[in-house]
């Protein structure tokens, strides 16, 4: 089903707003998890992305697969 131009404008304008005004994840919580796994990380998966910063953060680990689920 198509979105109606004027709602995915105000989307658009929305989302940018909230990127940049939403607080980024500590980096402390990636070394976290960087300490807790001494061999390479396989398969990490971000449940509820939303705007994907943390998982920005967790590709910062290098897994072999980041997967990104909203």
């Amino acid at each position: 089903m198509p979105i109606h131009q004027t709602a995915a404008r105000g989307f658009e304008h929305g989302a940018q707003a909230y990127e940049e005004a939403r607080p980024s994840y500590p980096l402390d919580a990636i070394e976290y998890i960087r300490s807790i796994s001494p061999m390479e990380l396989d398969v990490i998966v971000d449940l509820g992305a939303g705007t994907g910063k943390l998982t920005r953060r967790l590709n910062t680990l290098n897994a072999r697969k980041l997967i990104a689920v909203e």
